[in-house]
């Protein structure tokens, strides 16, 4: 393995600069070569963080064992403290030289695939955010994007000033870094713009060996998407209790600036198609404890186009002798639907699905009355409830 420190004049820049390349190039081989091993290599563009430079990872991690490993070659520059965003003004035009400059001279410099899918940008905290930035800008040169606990959050901005002691959270830095700060929340660069204004996102996870055919299939259309949270998304790192089945008590409250609630509720989920929910009722309006109870309710496809829904069911205990969550989801059902086709939705609620630990750990239903909701996701504004009585 080669580790090489690079030095050369950036026309981007308008300066000389440094960067550090590991190249896997002497890599000892027992027997003979094989055709895999002469290819040109992949290559993962790795970003610092603020306040950092191109020996960080060198210095700071694995990634030369990593690299070996992996047979990976590994770009690592310098990013001063701009975010990798340009700056014509002042000839700092970093995203341009991560994104253009920095692959076309790595590439003339050494024996690196220009395929995009061989090619990879990464990054850490406000490398993370570089990454994530320039790799969707650059969507043609980089085939995979990882940000690594990325500077994204943005909230703070609009009321920053200079009083803090950090100097990447004073207002005179990040003006210099973002420009105007009061139109950060209204743009592209904000999370929470992207929620609002973007017709959707994909969350993919990690899908495996057939995920680029599955998500290509979900982007032309050819599949209707039907996937569902299983987590509650904040709108930042300041929303600790940020979780749908959080406790109700009269010291709960939402540990947030500004919006208190999430990016994306736990359940939800978009569709090409539309869903409506209708008609929501209980075989018995009261029960006693051991007694079951049937919901049901109806979900009518209003769309043009074949689909499948979750249907969630949650209950909430009004008045319980412990505190328990404001809302528990106790069953979901998959369902498919034809555009205008219409079906009705049936669970059964057992003594099981109403019984908790009380004070005194004894395990059962308690009488009283539960809040009974039916719907997309978590979100209130989605959910249809009816009450049940035990006694």
């Amino acid at each position: 393995m080669a580790l090489m420190e690079v030095n050369f004049f950036s026309k981007a820049l308008m300066r000389p600069v440094t960067m550090n390349v590991i190249l896997p190039a002497d890599k000892v081989f027992f027997g003979e070569e094989t055709e895999e091993e002469n290819k040109p290599f992949k290559t993962l563009y790795l970003l610092h963080g603020v306040m950092g430079n191109y020996t960080d990872w060198v210095t700071g991690t694995c990634i030369k064992r990593w690299a070996e490993e992996k047979n990976l070659a590994v770009v690592m520059p310098s990013g001063a403290n701009m975010f990798y965003m340009d700056h014509p003004n002042a000839n700092e035009n970093y995203s341009e030289f991560i994104g253009k400059e920095l692959v076309k001279i790595t590439r003339r410099m050494f024996p690196l695939s220009h395929k995009k899918e061989d090619t990879f940008i990464a990054g850490l905290s406000m490398g993370g955010y570089g990454a994530i930035r320039n790799g969707l800008k650059y969507h043609d040169t980089f085939g995979y994007i990882a940000g690594l606990s990325s500077a994204m959050i943005l909230e703070k901005m609009g009321t920053a000033d200079d009083s803090s002691p950090m100097f990447f959270e004073k207002k005179s830095f990040l003006e210099s870094v973002f420009g105007d700060l009061s139109r950060i929340k209204d743009c592209e660069i904000n999370p929470e713009w992207i929620a609002e204004n973007m017709p959707c996102i994909i969350e993919a996870w990690e899908p495996g060996v057939a995920g680029g055919q599955a998500l290509a299939e979900i982007l032309y259309g050819k599949v209707n998407p039907s996937g569902k949270l299983p987590i509650t998304i904040p709108r930042s790192t300041g929303q600790i209790q940020c979780m749908y089945n959080h406790k109700f008590t009269n010291h709960w409250f939402p540990y947030a600036t500004g919006n208190s609630l999430p990016l994306y509720e736990f359940g939800y989920g978009l569709s090409y198609t539309t869903y409506k929910y209708d008609n929501l009722k209980l075989s018995e309006a009261a029960i006693t404890p051991d007694k079951s109870v049937e919901v049901t309710i109806d979900v009518t496809n209003t769309g043009k186009m074949d689909g499948e829904e979750t249907v969630q069911l949650y209950i909430r205990d009004e008045y319980s002798s412990a505190t328990r969550p404001v809302k528990e989801l106790k069953d979901f059902a998959r369902i498919p639907l034809k555009a205008g086709e219409t079906k009705q939705v049936s669970f059964t609620l057992t003594p099981e699905m109403l019984s908790y630990y009380d004070a005194d750990m004894h395990y059962g239903v308690e009488k009283g009355t539960f809040k009974i909701m039916v719907g997309a996701s978590s979100r209130d504004t989605d959910l249809q409830s009816v009450i049940l009585t035990v006694k």
